[in-house]
């Protein structure tokens, strides 16, 4: 991450108050309960309501069996990766995703020998064979 900005959170509740949170690397929980790295003052957001997860240039959410969900730009979730200017839903309160600088060109990935299981299409498999 470096070089990128840090992700933020950009929380509108209810109330009308804007609250900012930034996420450090590792997994933050988000909900109602004040042990929540991210607060949410909504009644309609459960004590512990989703989970977020900064790993190297990949972030995730993760709804945690909440009672109203989490929604990602209108579509109910149950584990996303997010990207910057994503919009969530949780409970009555608008959360904005935001992580600027972040780009694939962080991503380092290894190669794979192989994936168990997976086979190619037959009319593939016998043109890497010739």
């Amino acid at each position: 991450m470096s070089g990128a900005k840090l992700p933020t959170l950009a929380i509108l509740l209810p109330s009308g108050l804007f609250e900012v949170h930034v996420l450090p690397a590792g997994r933050s929980t988000l909900g109602r309960a004040p042990t929540n790295r991210v607060v949410v003052h909504d009644r309609r957001v459960s004590r512990v309501h989703a989970a977020i997860t900064v790993e190297h240039a990949f972030v995730t959410i993760e709804d945690l069996g909440s009672t109203n969900g989490v929604w990602l730009n209108g579509r109910k979730l149950v584990q996303e990766p997010l990207t910057d200017g994503d919009v969530l839903t949780v409970g009555d309160s608008t959360v904005h995703f935001a992580w600027e600088g972040a780009s694939d060109e962080q991503i380092v990935a290894e190669a794979m020998p192989s994936v168990p299981g997976w086979r190619l299409p037959p009319n593939q498999e016998s043109k890497d064979t010739e």
